[in-house]
């Protein structure tokens, strides 16, 4: 099966070789200006930039947790000792350096649940 797919994936980069070196050749004697030649490789230079710098971020998203999501852990006890209610505890690591939007988070999820939640 894992070849099937090589060979099909091949046989797409060879057509889009193919479809490429005869645009170029069909166009015959036209020739392009210093400008678009420079344009070309502003875009392409941009594009590789934009698409590496993105490729970056996911990595660093990744590997410092943003990622993962928020952990909800249930007691039994409420604070008072009483075993009554069921509360909620949402552990992130990103809840520091975004407590505005954890706590509204928190609060979304208390008034759609009905458990009482403390961070």
């Amino acid at each position: 099966m894992r070849f099937a797919v090589i060979a099909v994936l091949l046989a797409f980069l060879a057509g889009a070789i193919f479809v490429g070196h005869y645009g170029w050749v069909s166009a015959g004697n036209v020739t392009m200006p210093a400008w678009g030649w420079l344009m070309m490789g502003l875009g392409i230079f941009f594009t590789l930039a934009i698409g590496g710098g993105l490729m970056v971020l996911i990595f660093y998203s990744s590997r410092a947790g943003y990622d993962e999501a928020p952990q909800i852990e249930y007691d039994d006890e409420t604070e008072d000792g009483s075993e009554s209610q069921s509360t909620a505890r949402f552990t992130d690591r990103a809840a520091d350096e975004q407590p505005a939007q954890f706590e509204a988070t928190r609060r979304q999820a208390a008034a759609g649940q009905g458990h009482h939640i403390r961070a």
